[in-house]
């Protein structure tokens, strides 16, 4: 498997890099409802839906406008090998062929945990590119053996996140946090749990919008035609 190698060299680099790239693809970034409480001793694996190639510039995103830890994300082996930068940001692969391979990867990422502070670690639970309206989102299991490994408090944070087109010709975005959840140990049907929460985040976001109501607006984009 390929291990993370932060390097703060490519953290310089890439920080501006994506605020505008966000700014210049997207009309507005929005966060809504509110994020619940997260005892920062304990490390914090973040589970979002996984619909679009932009979800892992997402969650960067998300971590340096609202959560601020030491950033770590699980990838395909297959497209981290083609995009080695991102170990420097925290990417480490998993490798679905075997068994053997999946395992190693939940172990490492077990031993991320125990690193100080305590980090955010990104997992996609449906494991491929799926679109966000499709019911069940299919979350496997990964999540359970993780905190079976480390048995030892950890916080999962569900995330809901939804890309529309509203009134520009960019699309807007929004996120919507679940009710953040401290696992002790492996907890069978976690992932059922997790899966509920980002379903239903994915629910009230669309109501939301309907309402108009866009919650607060994280990143702004730049002004698109449609703007000027």
């Amino acid at each position: 498997m390929i291990k993370a190698k932060h390097s703060k060299f490519a953290e310089l680099i890439f920080k501006p890099y994506i605020f505008r790239m966000m700014a210049k693809n997207f009309h507005s970034i929005n966060l809504i409802g509110d994020i619940g409480y997260i005892n920062s001793d304990y490390p914090l694996i973040l589970t979002p839906n996984h619909s679009t190639w932009w979800d892992g510039f997402f969650v960067y995103l998300l971590n340096k406008k609202i959560l601020n830890r030491k950033f770590y994300i699980m990838i395909l082996e297959e497209q981290l090998s083609k995009f080695k930068f991102f170990v420097k940001l925290g990417g480490f692969s998993i490798n679905k062929q075997t068994p053997s391979e999946i395992m190693e990867s939940l172990r490492y990422t077990s031993s991320i945990m125990e690193t100080n502070p305590p980090p955010v670690i990104t997992i996609f639970p449906q494991g491929e590119l799926l679109p966000s309206f499709i019911r069940p989102l299919n979350f496997r299991k990964g999540i359970e053996i993780i905190a079976g490994l480390y048995a030892k408090p950890v916080t999962i944070l569900p995330l809901s996140i939804k890309i529309e087109f509203l009134s520009d010709e960019k699309p807007d975005l929004f996120f919507r946090f679940g009710n953040p959840l401290v696992i002790e140990n492996r907890f069978d049907g976690l992932s059922d749990i997790i899966r509920k929460e980002v379903e239903s985040g994915l629910e009230i976001i669309s109501e939301k919008i309907l309402k108009k109501e866009f919650g607060i607006q994280i990143h702004k984009g730049k002004k698109s035609v449609s703007d000027k």
